[in-house]
């Protein structure tokens, strides 16, 4: 629990810490574990990666954090320790920072050992600059930082998106482990989280509070309720149950294709698609994949997985 408290502010409760910091990878790899992340992100587009990326970035700025010695009666800040810790991300971003990378470590660490077995040395090959520091990080010790994280976050801060996007990066990270059955825990956190989305208010279109959100928030809202909702449908279905979620008590509309790019917490329009755009392409197959399993009363997973393969 030390990991969680700052010195400088130990009244304040658990936050987001210089300790913590010093256990994600150095920037060399970070950026290739990112990089991983959102090559697999682009089919599960339930955040926009660029802001993701600016924001874990931001989680290094040195004027956030201390290095944790407490200061002399001098040195201390005329600020409250409130105030202080408010400028910082939230527990479950960081959860989510973490959960995003242990994905990305697992992802190339798979790419890598269903290569070529011959070394990159005996054919004169060299490998991307930090990719082979990337191997030997724990894709499983960053996953369990990102679990111990949100427990932590979720006794002390209140739901929010970043906490829905780690959950989801965290079952991701359960269902790319290369095994033929899907790991126990996924299916109840779906229940859960299916539960919290409601909390939030997720499944109510933002529309419907003129005023209260952004364009950017309103459709972030959207896209991590299509998440949910995609996750609580197709995992019901692997495990012999009816999805928790009702049809008729949801009216959010499904999240517009937008240059990710160019969409930002700032926009005031939303910028027209990309010629080549995967987010329309998940957007589709769920359509597809739900209308045809209700006209035909097939499994939706069977039918997902016909559409996959004759896409």
């Amino acid at each position: 629990m030390h990991l969680f408290i700052d010195p400088l502010y130990p009244d304040e409760g658990p936050c987001v810490t210089f300790k913590l910091i010093h256990q994600l990878p150095t920037q060399s790899v970070r950026d290739v574990l990112l990089r991983h992340l959102e090559m697999t992100m682009l089919m599960h587009p339930s955040f926009n990666f660029p802001t993701f990326k600016r924001r874990v970035e931001a989680l290094f700025d040195p004027i956030l954090f201390s290095p944790g010695s407490p200061p002399t009666e001098s040195e201390k800040p005329h600020v409250g320790g409130a105030a202080a810790l408010a400028k910082r991300p939230s527990l479950a971003f960081f959860a989510a920072t973490v959960g995003g990378l242990a994905l990305g470590a697992r992802v190339a660490s798979s790419s890598i050992s269903h290569s070529s077995p011959t070394p990159q040395s005996e054919r004169g090959e060299t490998s991307p600059p930090g990719e082979a520091s990337a191997l030997p990080y724990s894709a499983d010790a960053l996953f369990l930082l990102s679990t111990q994280a949100l427990a932590v976050a979720e006794f002390n801060q209140n739901y929010d998106l970043d906490h829905i996007s780690a959950v989801l990066l965290n079952g991701l990270f359960l269902l790319h482990d290369g095994k033929q059955r899907v790991a126990h825990t996924i299916y109840p956190t779906i229940g859960k989280l299916v539960n919290i989305a409601k909390m939030m208010g997720l499944h109510i279109d933002p529309d419907e509070f003129p005023g209260k959100y952004t364009l950017y928030d309103a459709e972030c809202r959207r896209r991590s309720w299509w998440d949910v909702y995609y996750y609580d449908l197709f995992m019901s279905d692997c495990m012999g149950q009816e999805p928790l979620i009702d049809d008729n008590t949801c009216t959010t509309r499904l999240p517009a294709d937008v240059d990710e790019d160019a969409f930002h917490p700032g926009s005031e329009t939303l910028p027209p698609p990309r010629q080549e755009s995967n987010f329309a392409y998940f957007r589709q197959k769920c359509r597809c994949a739900m209308t045809l399993a209700q006209y035909f009363g097939v499994s939706p997973t069977l039918m997902l997985s016909y559409l996959a393969w004759h896409s």
